[in-house]
């Protein structure tokens, strides 16, 4: 019973989530403070978005190819 629960759980323990949030806000900073890096993350989503919609990707993923 101890083992099915431990397994059902699909968060990370609260620990690591507050570990997550303290050092990850000195790079939420730095995206706030220069958006040059945030245009730069976004440039690069739509480019691999356009790739993978022109390439077909989810149906060759689906065709197991």
């Amino acid at each position: 019973m101890e083992a099915h629960r431990r397994n059902n759980n699909w968060l990370p323990p609260p620990w690591a989530i507050v570990a997550l949030v303290i050092l990850g806000f000195n790079e939420f900073m730095l995206l706030l403070k220069n958006p040059l890096y945030l245009m730069v993350f976004f440039i690069i989503y739509l480019v691999s978005k356009a790739l993978w919609v022109q390439m077909d990707l989810a149906g060759e993923f689906h065709n197991g190819t």
